[in-house]
């Protein structure tokens, strides 16, 4: 994590040029950097339960500021995008516009279902590693959670060598959702939050399949409900244009690399720490 952000504030040196708000990003990382370096020398010379648990806890709830930071970098390195591509490869997957067909099935209540299925993704990401955190076996929750970062620091990067808008924002902004209130004030909150870029590949495919799969394994009681809400959540954003098809395939992909890299990394690290004990 510490790398990230410092990759990031160097980034934000280099291309400062392309960098709208450069001084913003710059200070954001660079504090981000810093703080991180001094909680992890406090915390290693105090060794205190308080410390332990922020250190444990905040990669996790830092993630949607984190994640707000990538509207820096959409074009940072690349004037182009990939959207073009991406529509046409769902157009050759699957023989039209899946965004078109399923609001051609939809209705107001669904449409708020969906934008509501939307929101859920960081809590997802929180109930989840809540749920293995307070079983007795902690390195579950340390492997789900290792495995999250790294399915999303790495979509987080791509987004910067891969810039893609999402469809919403290149072919249906004059195509608004027809739905209730839940639609409307999920669409204002989006509106004020997200930011065009950060589409491909699919942070929510890469994380939220991979918190299913632990849920499953490790917490089953709980495994229907987040299997049903990432079903959900992976449907709206297709429905809602946040994402393509071809988004998913491709973090469903990434979210696998992750999974693979992350438990064998903290196997490792386990080991290593196990012999120095000794």
């Amino acid at each position: 994590m510490v790398g990230f952000h410092l990759l990031m504030t160097l980034l934000t040196l280099i291309f400062r040029e392309n960098i709208g708000d450069w001084r913003i990003a710059f200070w954001k990382y660079l504090f981000s950097t810093a703080a991180m370096i001094l909680l992890r020398v406090i915390n290693h010379r105090f060794d205190r339960p308080g410390l332990n648990f922020i250190s444990e806890w905040y990669p996790i709830l830092s993630l949607p500021w984190v994640y707000s930071g990538t509207k820096y970098f959409v074009h940072a390195l690349f004037p182009w995008t990939i959207d073009g591509l991406l529509h046409r490869a769902d157009l050759a997957l699957l023989g039209g516009d899946p965004t078109l067909f399923l609001r051609s099935l939809g209705s107001p209540w669904f449409s708020d279902l969906m934008q509501a299925s939307y929101c859920l993704f960081f809590g997802l990401i929180f109930f989840s590693c809540l749920i293995l955190y307070l079983k007795k076996g902690r390195w579950q929750f340390e492997n789900l959670q290792m495995i999250i970062l790294t399915a999303l620091y790495g979509t987080y990067l791509l987004f910067i060598l891969l810039p893609a808008h999402s469809p919403r924002f290149i072919y249906y902004h004059g195509l608004p959702l027809s739905g209730g209130w839940v639609t409307e004030q999920v669409g204002i909150f989006i509106g004020k939050t997200a930011h065009r870029g950060g589409a491909f590949p699919s942070g929510h495919a890469a994380a939220s399949v991979a918190i299913c799969v632990f849920m499953w394994r490790y917490a089953r009681l709980w495994a229907p409900l987040f299997i049903i809400i990432t079903l959900l959540l992976l449907l709206s954003t297709v429905y809602g244009g946040y994402h393509y098809v071809a988004d998913l395939l491709a973090g469903f992909a990434y979210g696998g690399i992750s999974c693979l890299l992350a438990i064998l990394w903290n196997r490792h690290w386990r080991k290593s720490l196990n012999g120095n004990l000794k």
